[in-house]
């Protein structure tokens, strides 16, 4: 995973980099390295982020109708 990937994927996730530290019990420095390309992404940390991002994807049309239907229904 390259450090724009790691970015993007943080980010689509909804994730400050505090936030994504804290949930991968790794400091705030240490995601700020990985995505100016300082340190590479282990692999483990590479594949939870790509699963992460794989499930929101699966469930982002389900969520996207149901605000819609939400929406509609004011």
């Amino acid at each position: 995973m390259t450090a724009k990937e790691l970015k993007a994927v943080r980010q689509s996730l909804g994730f400050t980099q505090q936030g994504l530290a804290d949930v991968l019990h790794v400091s705030r420095v240490t995601v700020a390295r990985w995505e100016i390309g300082e340190r590479g992404v282990s692999g483990p940390v590479a594949l939870l982020l790509q699963r992460l991002r794989q499930e929101q994807r699966r469930h982002a049309p389900k969520t996207a109708a149901k605000t819609e239907q939400r929406r509609r229904t004011r």
